[in-house]
């Protein structure tokens, strides 16, 4: 799996270690359409089994666009881009306010959205103890397939608990053919930020290149 991304995905709560790819802004809103994902619940939510319940790859595959684009949002109030991390957004009160929001592309021509989601929390509890030495148990609450300007997108709520603090975390993935866009939305658990995450979620827009 790319590093770079995997850094951002795990590292959405600091500063520490974080590469990536800058904003672009738009205030134009658009509605991301909810498609189909299925969710088998377990009595222990940190076993449960989340898989995609679509027709064939093939099939699927016609429906979605893909092709050079760039990935415009509109952020909460008050985050702005680090200083000395390209990718990261926090908010004028941090560290006060520890939110932060990070992006980042991830080339290849491998479909991050198609994901076993046992693997994504496996790779993410993986990356916490390579990067950090901490066993961090992920547990994925929800994860729905949708669409983003004809773009194939899945929609992630996590959460986990790291050095003593629980987090609570939306992620995006948007593949593009050749690369896919990842954004992070990262809070501590319980705060207030999570309705204003999911708003700059729902404007999140891919604009084709010309």
């Amino acid at each position: 799996m790319n590093k770079r991304w995997m850094l951002l995905l795990i590292a959405g709560l600091t500063v520490l270690q974080l590469t990536g790819c800058g904003k672009t802004e738009n205030n134009e809103q658009t509605d991301i359409v909810t498609e189909s994902a299925v969710e088998e619940s377990a009595a222990d939510s940190d076993n449960a089994q989340l898989t995609f319940n679509n027709h064939s790859e093939e099939e699927d595959n016609e429906q979605y666009v893909t092709g050079p684009a760039e990935l415009t949002c509109v952020l909460p109030d008050g985050f702005q881009a680090a200083k000395d991390e390209a990718g990261l957004y926090i908010h004028s009160s941090y560290p006060a306010d520890s939110a932060t929001i990070s992006y980042v592309i991830s080339d290849g021509e491998e479909d991050l959205t198609r994901m076993d989601m046992n693997d994504y929390k496996e790779q993410l509890e993986a990356g916490f103890y390579e990067d950090y030495g901490d066993e961090v148990t992920v547990t994925i609450l929800s994860c729905d397939v949708i669409t983003v300007d004809g773009r194939r997108c899945i929609e992630v709520s996590l959460e986990y608990e790291f050095k003593g603090i629980g987090y609570e975390q939306l992620v995006y993935m948007i593949y593009n053919g050749t690369e896919t866009h990842v954004m992070n939305y990262t809070q501590e658990k319980g705060g207030k930020w999570m309705e204003a995450f999911e708003e700059s979620g729902k404007s999140i827009a891919m604009k084709e290149m010309e």
